[in-house]
């Protein structure tokens, strides 16, 4: 997530430069928003993602066998989650309802 506020970060500040007409500004802080971006990308390294339970692993034996994200995947076990969440909201309120 602290990844996302330092694209935002870049954005906010390049375009106030934009706003006041300084345009090498703002081009600088795009550029330089990238650079951090690209740095950590290759620092990071790469990390394996439970779609789950939501852990993260980095440094396991085997990492680069394992694919790539896939967001059908992820969406799946996230709605998957909010279903069963609202299923037990229901039956606790059917339950608290006819006083079981």
């Amino acid at each position: 997530m602290p990844f996302k506020a330092i694209v935002v970060l870049g954005f906010v500040i390049s375009s106030v430069f934009w706003y006041y007409r300084m345009p090498l500004w703002t081009y600088g802080v795009l550029f330089a928003t990238a650079l951090i971006d690209v740095v950590l990308y290759f620092v990071m390294g790469n990390v394996l993602h439970c779609y789950r339970c939501q852990a993260q692993y980095r440094g396991v034996p085997g990492l680069e066998s394992h694919g790539g994200f896939d967001l059908e995947t992820h969406e799946k076990h996230r709605q998957q989650k909010f279903r069963l969440a609202e299923a037990a909201q229901h039956r606790a309120t059917e339950n608290s309802a006819t006083g079981k």
